[in-house]
């Protein structure tokens, strides 16, 4: 089938999109403090709308929320012909807009059967079960999601992508999400695992150790709906594959060039590909569970240590112990690590940020309100950082302690930080014990 023979439907949670942007803008419950009122536009329908006609010609495109507040966005939804539907909420804030939208997507299907792409925009994990139904229909389905989608949802699309990297080109303000996500690329070792993966599996079918190189890709897609070579910073899959030299091996084959795991057909891997090699050591392979779960540790350890202190001497010196904002937080510990000859960029107080929010140890008092601390002080904050951490990894008890904290504080960690990583596992697996023996 040609794109001129596919038809796609797009079908938006338009206020769920939204707010979803709105708190990654303003923090968490900014949105909630902007009910009932007229809202700014940032989402950016440009760059959803490229993407889809990718596929093929739009034929259904239809947006779902409560219109009310949201005339701003007027001139932009007429210029892409969106088919608006008005939901009114029935109780509180929802507006049942998932409800709906699935029922017109199982009408649109029965109705039309030309319909060959469904792309569902929403922030959320409500249409796994529309997405199961499409792909039972041999319909492809698409799916576009910010940060707070479940990656459950992500593996129930035929693709999936984020809309910070479809917005990251568009000169918009929707393109705010973005603004630290797309300052850093992803690891490449993670590329590494989804290729040596997909090759594996194909040349085990062939009961050999080279598969056909025209099938990777398909089946890294496969195995991972969100992948995309860009986010590696490579503009093709053959880009990428050159960088993964050392690990990959390439030979010309009878119809296709073929692929194999270097180790798996000479054992030789080259020195100068670090990037495999580099993570096997049980520091980076913790960090690598820890970049699966959403969190990412910053690339210089020692701030983990230091920027917990510096977070609470920020709001020790203030009057009134609230912050205007994370970013007026950043900006007046920043002096604080660059004199202790450490070096913190946005994104890296932004991974730090992420894991402490995990930790609750932030209150958002709502839009331009401000922010406070809900800890006491700097043992619990620290201990906060730590315990997340661990609650994040698949097995913490076959951990050893001493490579968790070499993992989260650098090499050469200190006594007292070796002691803050042994508390908080310990602690954490009593209280696992403790669960269980309750169970029985």
């Amino acid at each position: 089938m040609t794109d001129s023979d596919s038809a796609v439907a797009i079908y938006w949670d338009f206020e769920n999109v939204h707010a979803s942007l709105m708190d990654d803008l303003g923090g968490q419950g900014a949105y909630r403090a902007s009910w009932f009122r007229p809202q700014e536009p940032i989402v950016d329908i440009d760059p959803v709308v490229e993407y889809a006609a990718t596929f093929g010609r739009i034929a259904v495109h239809r947006a779902y929320c409560n219109w009310q507040y949201y005339g701003r966005y007027r001139d932009e939804l007429q210029a892409h012909a969106v088919d608006l539907v008005q939901l009114f909420p029935l109780t509180g804030s929802k507006n049942g807009a998932d409800i709906r939208l699935v029922l017109d997507v199982a009408d649109d299907l029965a109705r039309h059967p030309h319909l060959t792409h469904v792309v569902i925009v929403a922030s959320d994990s409500d249409y796994t079960s529309l997405a199961q139904r499409c792909r039972r229909q041999g319909r492809f389905f698409l799916g576009v999601g910010t940060a707070r989608t479940a990656s459950s949802y992500k593996f129930a699309c035929d693709e999936f992508r984020f809309y910070r990297d479809l917005a990251t080109a568009s000169a918009s303000p929707a393109a705010p999400e973005a603004d630290q996500a797309a300052q850093e690329l992803a690891p490449l070792e993670d590329a590494a695992d989804l290729v040596v993966k997909a090759v594996r599996m194909l040349a085990a079918g062939r009961g050999e150790s080279w598969a056909l190189k025209a099938a990777v890709r398909p089946l890294v897609k496969r195995l991972d709906p969100a992948f995309d070579e860009r986010n590696f910073g490579f503009v093709t899959f053959t880009e990428l594959l050159r960088a993964l030299d050392g690990t990959i091996v390439e030979r010309p084959g009878e119809y296709d060039h073929e692929l194999a795991v270097r180790t798996d057909v000479n054992g030789d891997v080259r020195p100068q590909a670090s990037a495999t090699i580099a993570s096997s050591t049980p520091a980076v392979l913790v960090e690598r569970q820890l970049r699966r779960r959403g969190l990412r540790l910053p690339a210089e350890r020692r701030t983990m240590w230091v920027v917990p202190e510096l977070i609470v001497g920020a709001f020790d010196a203030c009057s009134t112990m609230v912050e205007p904002s994370f970013e007026s937080l950043r900006l007046k510990i920043e002096p604080g690590v660059t004199s202790l000859g450490l070096a913190m960029s946005d994104v890296d107080f932004n991974k730090i940020k992420g894991i402490l929010w995990r930790g609750h140890v932030f209150e958002v008092h709502g839009h331009d309100k401000g922010i406070s601390l809900r800890v006491p002080n700097l043992e619990q904050l620290r201990y906060r950082l730590i315990a997340v951490l661990l609650e994040n990894l698949a097995d913490p008890s076959e951990e050893d302690p001493a490579l968790l904290c070499e993992a989260f504080f650098g090499p050469s960690p200190t006594d007292e930080q070796h002691g803050l990583v042994s508390h908080a596992l310990r602690e954490l697996l009593e209280g696992r014990n403790q669960i269980l023996t309750a169970a029985e």
